[in-house]
């Protein structure tokens, strides 16, 4: 069992790969200011795909594609960013269960164990 001890470890080094993979997620590549906001640019490293986000009257997360001239880009990025947030959401509650699995009731478990024999 002793060299099994690392094994204990990987839900927590992929907890800090999914955190870090999440914190950079997009690159920030510039802005625009304008008289009623700014916008800011950045790409998605997971998609490829390019994002504005929106600060004044319209504010919001909105592909950088024009919706009339490049509907379908607008289209695929949209469901590529929800497909990939919605995996790394999966991937992030399968490893908070085997973390807890893991770590926090085997623990329950020897404490009830222990007050069962007599």
């Amino acid at each position: 069992m002793r060299g099994a001890r690392w094994v204990k470890w990987l839900p927590i080094i992929f907890m800090i790969a999914l955190v870090l993979a999440w914190v950079l997620r997009y690159d920030y590549v510039g802005t625009k200011t304008y008289s009623d906001g700014i916008i800011r640019f950045k790409v998605d490293r997971w998609t490829s795909y390019k994002w504005q986000d929106v600060f004044g009257k319209y504010s919001g997360t909105y592909p950088a594609y024009n919706v009339k001239d490049q509907e379908d880009l607008w289209d695929r990025s949209v469901r590529a960013g929800k497909i990939a947030t919605r995996a790394w959401w999966f991937l992030f509650g399968i490893d908070a269960l085997w973390l807890l699995f893991d770590n926090v009731l085997p623990p329950v478990r020897r404490r009830s164990l222990h007050r069962s024999t007599p």
